[in-house]
């Protein structure tokens, strides 16, 4: 499903008098069932074999309350909107916007709760998190655009654990094609997923998932995937592990792929922020393994708006980059 809207409606609709009490990064609410926001974000990327200028995510978000147990969220994004090439002169445009999320929530109680639609799918910390600005680089571990789709529309029925109020579940089940097939990082219409998220204490999380998709070539992929969070302020320590195996239609051939990243993370200050990030991840299309780390640097004057920069140091030199973006939460 395609929609034709203008980029620029972003900031149009921000475009408001000084009696309108707006506060930047909280969107602009209307009534209690419609606030709008949105977001851009623009990426400088340089690498021995390319350096261009990008407005990679511009996004409108529409959401709210239907009654005390209804709620909706929607987020429409054109992505690499306008880029420069500067190697070549040459400039490339891509004004569709996509439905990237657009789902209903209903409240029953803290025990289990439903979403319905396009969503994001709630496994780690890193897929969890779809707008750049409030990530804490610009690049994410590689494992979680390339190992299970990061988008699904289907059911999410979730909430915490009976007998305890420290441990969530998720409950993820598609059988159906994706609201916009276009725009995903893996096609499917078949996925099923149990993930679950416990605060071991105030300092320390832990993790984990499984799951199952098709792709729409037929092959059969099952995941499994850890995840702990440690934070010893000013430092928080983060890790993921994945283990994909894919079966082609056939039943005979098998791809058997794995990923990890080790993240420390220093706030000096709530403006602030240095990361550390060591990644190893195999390409499911070349099948290539490959260890890189990544040192990025976060400033935020406001928490809505992020100037953030990052060098990767790749285990083969020409996959080397570097990346200076700036993003806007309204």
């Amino acid at each position: 499903m395609r929609l034709k809207l203008l980029p620029l409606l972003v900031i149009s609709i921000f475009h408001l008098s000084a009696e309108d009490k707006y506060t930047l990064g909280n969107g602009y609410k209307f009534f209690d069932a419609l606030t709008i926001g949105g977001y851009f974000t623009t990426d400088y990327t340089a690498s021995a074999t390319s350096s261009s200028l990008t407005a990679d995510d511009i996004a409108v978000l529409a959401y709210g309350k239907l009654s005390n147990r209804l709620s909706y969220l929607g987020e429409f994004e054109s992505k690499d909107t306008y880029t420069v090439n500067f190697q070549d002169s040459t400039t490339v445009d891509n004004f569709q916007v996509h439905i990237e999320r657009l789902n209903f929530d209903y409240k029953v109680s803290e025990k289990i709760n439903f979403r319905v639609g396009k969503q994001i799918t709630p496994i780690g910390y890193w897929g969890a998190q779809p707008i750049s600005v409030l990530r804490d680089t610009t690049s994410n571990p590689v494992f979680s655009t390339t190992m299970y789709p990061k988008l699904f529309t289907g059911i999410d029925a979730y909430g915490y654990l009976p007998f305890t109020e420290s441990t969530k579940y998720h409950l993820l089940l598609q059988k159906n094609e994706d609201l916009d097939s276009d725009y995903n990082n893996i096609l499917t219409d078949q996925f099923f997923a149990f993930a679950l998220d416990s605060e071991i204490n105030i300092n320390w999380r832990v993790g984990g998932s499984i799951g199952h998709f098709i792709n729409l070539a037929d092959e059969v992929f099952y995941f499994v995937q850890l995840n702990t969070q440690y934070d010893f302020h000013p430092f928080t320590f983060s890790a993921e592990i994945i283990r994909n195996q894919a079966q082609s239609p056939s039943q005979n051939d098998y791809t058997r792929l794995g990923a990890f990243y080790l993240q420390l993370l220093y706030r000096q200050s709530p403006k602030h922020i240095w990361v550390t990030r060591l990644e190893h991840s195999r390409d499911p299309m070349t099948l290539n393994e490959e260890s890189f780390l990544v040192a990025g640097y976060s400033f935020r004057p406001l928490y809505p708006i992020s100037l953030k920069t990052e060098y990767q140091w790749h285990e083969y030199n020409v996959n080397n980059k570097f990346i200076l973006s700036f993003s806007v939460l309204f």
